[in-house]
């Protein structure tokens, strides 16, 4: 494992981040979500995090918040949950593992904990339809207890991920202005291409959206 000092933080990439494979970030390509963390999760917070895959957001987030609650239909391999849990503990930080849809996942915990639900982060990556990603945010933004509300994900180009973001802010329009996951929205819609080909950004008014 590589421990580096990244915006003055120390951040260590392991096996989990460099596991290989299709789709899987690299420790460069897992900047973006260290940025995130530095900017926005204090030690003292609880992430919910939509969609573990193989651990490689996990082992970012238990760096940086004192609990980590991850959901995944599919269980990860047993090295890389043994790896999290070790290095979890290692940072004073505890993850805890939900094997089930995520919104399997909030009907059987809100159920069981008597509407209890509560952290500070939501950081969203399952499956990238519409009609799904749609149902993640009405079902979890709620419960994320940070004011403003501190939400991220991945794969926002994906068409349906987009439209169910764009649908969702515009039915929540304070959010686009207030929630640094809106901001960040903003900033990406606000990008333009000049007549020769550079790239430029035309941010507008809070009040136009």
């Amino acid at each position: 494992m590589k421990t580096h000092t990244y915006r003055g933080a120390d951040v260590t990439f392991g096996e989990i981040a460099n596991r290989g494979g299709s789709g899987a970030p690299d420790c460069k390509s897992l900047h973006g979500l260290v940025d995130f963390c530095i900017d926005n999760v204090k030690p003292e917070h609880t992430v919910l995090e939509l969609g573990t895959f193989q651990c490689a957001s996990t082992s970012i987030f238990i760096q940086f918040a004192k609990k980590v609650m991850t959901v995944d239909v599919n269980s990860p391999k047993d090295d890389f949950a043994d790896a999290i849990d070790k290095s979890a503990e290692n940072y004073g930080s505890e993850v805890h593992f939900y094997q089930c849809s995520s919104l399997d996942f909030v009907d059987f915990y809100v159920n069981e904990h008597e509407n209890n639900l509560n952290y500070d982060v939501l950081y969203i990556d399952t499956v990238h339809t519409e009609a799904h990603c749609t149902k993640e945010l009405e079902s979890f933004v709620p419960f994320c207890n940070s004011s403003p509300k501190i939400i991220a994900g991945h794969d926002y180009p994906m068409k349906g991920i987009e439209s169910a973001l764009n649908k969702f802010f515009k039915n929540n329009p304070e959010m686009i202005n207030t929630t640094d996951f809106g901001k960040n929205i903003k900033a990406m819609m606000a990008l333009r291409m000049d007549k020769e080909g550079k790239m430029f950004s035309r941010i507008m008014p809070d009040d136009y959206y």
